[in-house]
């Protein structure tokens, strides 16, 4: 795994308790889509004006269909194909990266095609850290 995060970035305010697991659910989507020899990767980006901030997790792996995204943030839905047969989960952990990020003032965009891979990414306001 790798990350691209630009250096220098200033310390933002979050609940960091809460914003790990957002990464640690859309980690954990990424490695278990993923197959061996993909790429799983985390992108970081300011926005141009230092409003907001961009987290994206990115992966190789099975992707999905885009008239199936919009079922990801539904609870208890799972989008069907033959690895979530192997991989079995509740279908909560997207409504909970949804529900957290909410709670923050951000927002969830996904992206995915099927046999390419997919792309999660967090838009967060840059409240920064008062001293």
């Amino acid at each position: 795994m790798r990350a691209q995060i630009p250096e220098k970035l200033e310390p933002i305010q979050i609940d960091e308790v809460r914003i790990r697991q957002v990464f640690i659910n859309l980690l954990t989507n990424a490695i278990k889509f993923t197959k061996e020899g993909g790429e799983v990767w985390i992108e970081v980006q300011p926005s141009s004006t230092n409003e907001y901030i961009f987290f994206s997790v990115v992966d190789t792996g099975i992707g999905m269909l885009s008239d199936d995204l919009f079922k990801l943030f539904q609870p208890f839905v799972q989008v069907e194909n033959s690895s979530t047969h192997r991989s079995p989960g509740t279908g909560l952990g997207l409504v909970m990266v949804q529900k957290i990020v909410e709670l923050h003032g951000g927002t969830v965009h996904a992206e995915s095609q099927l046999g390419k891979g997919s792309r999660f990414t967090v838009k967060l306001p840059w409240k920064k850290v008062r001293e």
